[in-house]
């Protein structure tokens, strides 16, 4: 697919990763627009008529092709107190987004999905063809089964509409613009923010949440994106899930421990193990997106983390004292 030749819509395209779609979206020229949940309220019932022409004009019969990454979401805290909500505006956001492009003819449509959607113990790495074999885990199931409707819709709305589109089912990510001193904040920010905060305030101890043991596959939202835009380019279309991680495992420990070192916090780690852990292991098969993208060199974690931390401190230079 030539993507000079097409408009991109981004929903959800001023959060976290569409700040990054945004940046990558602009170096390579391409014509695109992002909105918000202020811009489109993907949640309510009745969206501006007006606003969707104006958003999907064809622009001289351009095809349009649409990255969703509008979504309600949060560490283990957040999901926790909201359960219900995490659920239904999930739901409501995705069927309206498939309504959306069908009326509209829409040539593609990438849903970014979720590793939670996976049961809570599948065999290791997770494989596609797994998602569907149990019940995730429970911290996490809301969320998780709701963004998982994606496959079924997209099945559907392909055999009865035509509509294509690709699902992907992304590990957890993390990088730049991410929900920093946030109760919406993923275990990355979290941690980044408190070591610098225990650096600042010169602690020695730091308490942390679980055992430490859980593994995660951590994805930089920088390789996403790239990821997303090579998917689109090779033309790919089916509607089967495709995951997209690093297929390594990384402890939440040694995640502790590399960003006090890149932080320079020198304190003690105590493991609080009343708190809950979440999932025990995650690490994603990458064999099918590589068998369609081809050879792919992931940012390791500690090049990320060193990109994120970086971009926060300087986001905060000159107020480490009100962190």
């Amino acid at each position: 697919m030539n993507l000079k030749d097409k408009k991109i819509i981004v929903l959800g395209g001023t959060g976290f990763l569409g700040k990054h779609f945004d940046s990558i979206l602009k170096k390579e020229k391409l014509k695109y627009s992002c909105y918000s949940s202020s811009d489109i309220n993907l949640v309510s019932p009745t969206i501006n008529d007006n606003l969707l022409k104006y958003m999907f004009d064809h622009n001289d019969n351009d095809g349009i092709v649409v990255i969703n990454l509008a979504a309600d979401c949060g560490g283990i805290g957040y999901n926790k107190a909201n359960p219900v909500a995490l659920f239904a505006n999930n739901m409501k956001m995705i069927l309206n987004v498939f309504e959306i492009c069908k009326r509209f003819d829409v040539e593609r449509l990438v849903n970014i999905g979720t590793v939670c959607s996976y049961p809570i113990h599948p065999k290791l790495p997770f494989k596609e063809e797994e998602i569907w074999n149990g019940y995730p885990e429970p911290t996490n199931a809301p969320y998780g089964i709701a963004k998982k409707t994606s496959l079924v819709l997209s099945e559907s709305y392909f055999k009865q509409y035509g509509l294509n589109s690709i699902n992907l089912i992304t590990a957890n990510m993390y990088g730049e613009y991410d929900h920093f001193e946030s109760i919406k904040g993923h275990v990355i920010p979290d941690l980044i923010c408190r070591f610098i905060f225990a650096k600042a305030n010169n602690e020695k101890v730091m308490n942390l949440w679980g055992t430490g043991k859980p593994t995660r596959d951590f994805l930089y939202a920088g390789d996403t994106v790239k990821i997303v835009l090579k998917l689109l380019k090779s033309g790919h279309s089916d509607f089967k899930p495709i995951n997209i991680g690093t297929g390594q495992e990384v402890s939440i420990s040694m995640l502790s421990y590399y960003i006090a070192r890149q932080v320079g916090f020198k304190g003690n780690l105590e493991w609080d193990e009343s708190k809950p852990d979440g999932q025990p292991r995650r690490m994603l098969d990458i064999s099918k997106l590589l068998g369609i993208i081809g050879e792919y060199k992931f940012k390791t974690i500690t090049e990320g983390l060193k990109k994120t931390i970086d971009w926060y401190l300087k986001s905060i230079e000159g107020s480490l004292g009100g962190i």
